[in-house]
């Protein structure tokens, strides 16, 4: 396969040249696409301008109609058919400009690259018509009466921006301009093709194809397949047309499985943070496989491994072939059982994307099982699936179940990053199934515990009305709540709720209540909790004893100091420095406030290297610290 960047001398253009400026480089990663700029530089004949807005014709850009004769004209269907179609692909609002002059280009940019704070933009650039890019770094445009071209230095370009880029560059040469782009920081690119190389001449070829992969990769993969079984594609009433939108987010989830598979972490994760950005990616591995069908090599930035010849492939043409033979339901239950004994016979994380699929399906359950059977057996999975989109995806749940998030509870305490953004909505917070709410609960003490940044205190009247029915989970949840807080929280006097637990049999409810009394900032918790100093579980006792500290420090007295020193004669090592570490804050001639000692972090640590030690699933109903 040829990657070569370098090209044959082309015929020079007309050119007026003009300088630009620099600025410096971005110093922050943006996450965010806020709109797209499409330049459409489609029609060739400026030696005879006046001949030229007479024989000009209408073209399809993406398949959608483009009716514009004259280049200051928009055809309002043009308009709405592009915007409609950056919308759907991409979640972006687009503004275009038809053979644009190089000051219209700059005027643009000079709109939609003043955000702050700053976003990332998207230039998408139809060169058909215009001159190639040049081995120098120049993109050409037109003068502003279009008698001739003009060029402008990508450098000039992207440093006259005051915001991060992403590109696609669809013309011929357009691997010309790789270098340009990648001097850049923070610069996502896509090129149609190689420098020197041609973009697509067949007849039954689309001359944007490139773009076509990027913005509509449904409608290109299912050409791709008529074009290689014409006549068969055309039998009416099947699933093609049937189950048009599960098929659409089937072919996504193969080409994320795809990405996810060759490309190395780091470079997945980049394109990942951004969801504009990902979906173009997707839409590259497409076109890595159908441009490749016309020898010619796209490429892109960061770079991606060359993947037209995936395994997976077959995958997707099998579920096309299952969605003219058979009906929607047929088909669906095909290709699960296809994916599925694949993955029983020869487990794989390649699949994982696939996985996250069906998350969404009426296979929720049989995928959810397999996948938490896999990670809570196989060491390094849950690892690996941390950096695919089953995180997201179990998150975005309407009704998640109890498999689903005992699976990210994985997730999160292995890969040490939560999902969880301030706006994200807590959905199992409104199922009526308590064992749903108790693997939740179990998530947000995780995810609390690993990224401090995220705050449920909206779930506290949750834990309490189900203080029961969801412990331990419940009071380790409320307790972690009240301590991060503090002061800063008020919370009825909720240890009615919790007293019950204090009788129970298993050591981690015993514990977990004890913890969330602790916390309660009531004057008699101290009164409680004195027993329990003498519990025959090591972890009941080291509860206690932050618990009745605490409760000293809130009533600011010295009643039980001598209970405590006792503790320092402890058989249990931690019990004796949980004793140890917090007698000097009571033993003071002033008891130093509780908002200034160190937090409680023995259960929450526990919980963590629980759930990610093998073999939680059998932990989570029974005693959720009995590692071994």
């Amino acid at each position: 396969m040829n990657f070569s960047r370098s090209h044959s001398p082309t015929k020079n253009p007309i050119v007026l040249t003009k300088s630009g400026g620099n600025n410096g480089s971005f110093g922050q990663v943006i996450n965010k696409t806020k709109s797209a700029i499409c330049f459409l530089c489609l029609f060739d004949g400026l030696r005879i301008p006046s001949i030229r807005r007479l024989v000009r014709k209408p073209r399809n850009i993406c398949d959608r109609p483009l009716l514009t004769f004259d280049p200051t004209y928009y055809a309002p269907d043009s308009r709405k058919a592009i915007e409609d179609m950056y919308n759907n692909a991409i979640k972006c609002p687009c503004d275009f400009a038809v053979d644009p002059s190089a000051q219209t280009v700059l005027t643009l940019l000079r709109k939609h690259c003043s955000s702050m704070p700053p976003q990332r933009i998207l230039l998408h650039y139809f060169g058909q018509g215009c001159h190639p890019p040049s081995d120098d770094g120049n993109l050409f445009f037109f003068s502003d009466d279009r008698s001739r071209y003009k060029p402008i230095k990508v450098a000039n370009l992207l440093n006259s921006c005051n915001c991060p880029i992403c590109a696609i560059i669809d013309s011929p040469s357009a691997g010309s301009l790789y270098r340009s782009f990648q001097c850049k920081h923070d610069v996502f690119a896509f090129f149609a093709c190689g420098a020197g190389e041609l973009l697509p001449v067949s007849t039954d070829a689309p001359l944007d194809i490139f773009s076509s992969c990027l913005l509509c990769p449904y409608e290109i993969a299912i050409w791709f397949y008529h074009r290689h079984h014409s006549g068969i594609i055309e039998v009416e009433n099947n699933a093609t047309t049937e189950s048009k939108d599960r098929l659409i987010r089937f072919l996504n989830s193969i080409l994320d499985s795809i990405l996810f598979d060759t490309q190395s972490q780091d470079t997945y994760n980049r394109y990942l943070i951004d969801p504009a950005v990902f979906s173009l990616a997707r839409g590259f591995v497409l076109a890595q496989r159908v441009m490749s069908s016309f020898n010619i090599h796209p490429s892109s930035i960061p770079e991606l491994k060359p993947m037209e010849s995936h395994p997976l492939w077959g995958l997707w043409d099998t579920t096309l072939d299952c969605a003219i033979a058979l009906n929607s339901s047929q088909m669906s239950s095909t290709i699960f059982s296809l994916v599925t004994t694949s993955f029983d016979t020869f487990p794989s994380t390649s699949l994982f994307p696939i996985f996250a699929y069906f998350l969404t399906t009426e296979y929720h359950f049989q995928i959810a099982q397999r996948l938490l059977n896999y990670i809570d057996s196989m060491e390094g999975a849950a690892t690996i699936a941390a950096h695919s989109i089953i995180p997201s995806v179990i998150v975005s749940l309407e009704k998640p179940s109890v498999l689903a998030l005992i699976i990210l509870s994985k997730i999160i305490a292995i890969s040490k990053s939560s999902p969880f953004e301030q706006q994200t909505p807590i959905n199992f917070s409104l199922a009526k199934d308590p064992g749903v709410l108790k693997a939740g609960m179990c998530m947000l003490c995780v995810s609390i515990s690993s990224s401090p940044m995220t705050s449920f205190n909206r779930l506290t009247q949750i834990c309490i009305d189900h203080a029961a029915h969801c412990a331990p989970y419940s009071a380790l949840l409320l307790g972690l709540l009240a301590e991060k807080s503090g002061r800063l929280m008020t919370l009825p006097n909720y240890i009615p709720k919790f007293l019950p637990l204090l009788k129970s049999r298993k050591d981690d409810i015993r514990s977990s209540a004890v913890f969330v009394i602790g916390n309660s900032r009531q004057p008699d918790a101290a009164q409680i909790l004195l027993p329990f100093l003498q519990d025959k579980s090591p972890f009941v006792r080291c509860q206690a004893i932050w618990g009745v500290c605490k409760s000293m420090a809130v009533s600011q007295t010295k009643d039980y100091i001598d209970q405590i020193e006792q503790m320092i004669q402890d058989k249990d090592e931690n019990v004796r420095k949980t004793a140890e570490s917090l007698l000097p804050y009571i033993k003071s001639e002033e008891i130093i406030d509780e908002i200034r000692w160190p937090q409680n972090h023995v259960l929450m640590q526990l919980l963590v290297k629980s759930v990610s030690t093998n073999g939680f699933v059998m932990r989570f109903e029974d005693d959720v610290f009995m590692l071994n």
